[in-house]
């Protein structure tokens, strides 16, 4: 099972107080409580109202154990839970979103998008559980920092292209059932050197990740503009490896600067400080990591493309809300 967030006390004060006022008497059995219990367990946000469900239950529980006895299920409210429950589970899917979370394009409408978890065009080969659309949020500042990246770039012909900004735990979810499906379409593309269940122990894919943080951001270079930028943007065919190019000659059709390894390709050759991706590729990476450095961003040293402004505003919570245009 998936771990969960805490949930700070006052919430169980509160939750505790509700469910008294709740309770009533619903009779529970046993059994009854040990599967609403387990239910309970594969929600992986715990709200305010989670907390009301669980200490229900616990109280329930408590009660029965203290009489020593199960109380009957038939002919008792124990549907109630029941509902409850699915709603719950199904509202951990539609948290809201805090007040300091920005659409990164109101702030700058000429950051282009390339929203890969909202496609197709991904590790999975499908859209990815809670991008119901191709939008970046991100909170307020990582967002102004990421829009003054933009602009600083845009004096030279590039410009940023976007990736992934925020994602809902459900994705990350989501990508954790399909670790442990055996379907691997997308392998020759994304994972080519690797078993698909290394991937965790690798650390390219995790129970949690820091976008669902909200300050995290996954990028490249694009040239936006003449005159190009050919300090940074040049071909090397002879120093060029043979795998994670699947997308090199879209993306560089695109705009794209060539970085030495397509976005999201799980391998070594996609660490930042790979040395065998030829000089120029080396170079867009060190220049892509120095700016970011400037405006307050980290990069992950095993994806060229995964940045983190600091500090975050969150660095401890994990959010679940939707990606929506609005």
């Amino acid at each position: 099972m998936l771990r969960t967030d805490p949930v700070n006390l006052l919430q169980y004060r509160k939750a505790e107080k509700a469910a008294d006022n709740h309770l009533s008497a619903i009779p529970l059995s046993g059994r009854r409580y040990t599967q609403y219990r387990q239910q309970l367990g594969n929600c992986l946000h715990f709200s305010y109202w989670a907390c009301i469900l669980k200490t229900m239950i616990k109280k329930v529980h408590d009660k029965t154990s203290s009489q020593n006895q199960l109380m009957p299920d038939r002919g008792h409210p124990t549907w109630l839970i029941h509902i409850a429950l699915l709603i719950y589970c199904s509202a951990a899917n539609s948290e809201l979103r805090p007040d300091n979370f920005v659409n990164l394009l109101n702030l700058e409408p000429t950051i282009h998008l390339e929203m890969r978890y909202a496609s197709s065009h991904n590790f999975m080969g499908r859209p990815v559980h809670g991008y119901k659309t191709a939008a970046c949020w991100l909170t307020e500042p990582a967002a102004n920092a990421l829009a003054t990246v933009h602009r600083m770039l845009a004096k030279s012909g590039l410009g940023l292209v976007i990736f992934d900004c925020y994602r809902p735990q459900h994705a990350v979810n989501d990508f954790v059932q399909w670790a442990s499906q055996p379907n691997q379409d997308m392998k020759a593309d994304f994972y080519p050197r690797i078993a698909k269940n290394d991937l965790f122990s690798a650390e390219y894919i995790a129970e949690r990740s820091g976008h669902s943080r909200g300050s995290t951001v996954d990028l490249a270079l694009i040239q936006i503009k003449p005159p190009l930028a050919t300090i940074l943007d040049s071909v090397e065919p002879s120093t060029r490896p043979d795998y994670c190019q699947s997308d090199y000659k879209r993306a560089r059709n695109a705009g794209q600067l060539d970085f030495g390894s397509d976005y999201d390709c799980f391998d070594i050759l996609s660490h930042t400080a790979n040395n065998s991706i030829g000089n120029k590729a080396i170079r867009n990476r060190q220049y892509l990591v120095d700016i970011m450095q400037t405006h307050g961003f980290s990069n992950y040293h095993q994806e060229w493309w995964h940045f983190t402004f600091k500090p975050e505003p969150y660095p401890e919570r994990y959010f679940d809300f939707p990606i929506t245009a609005q």
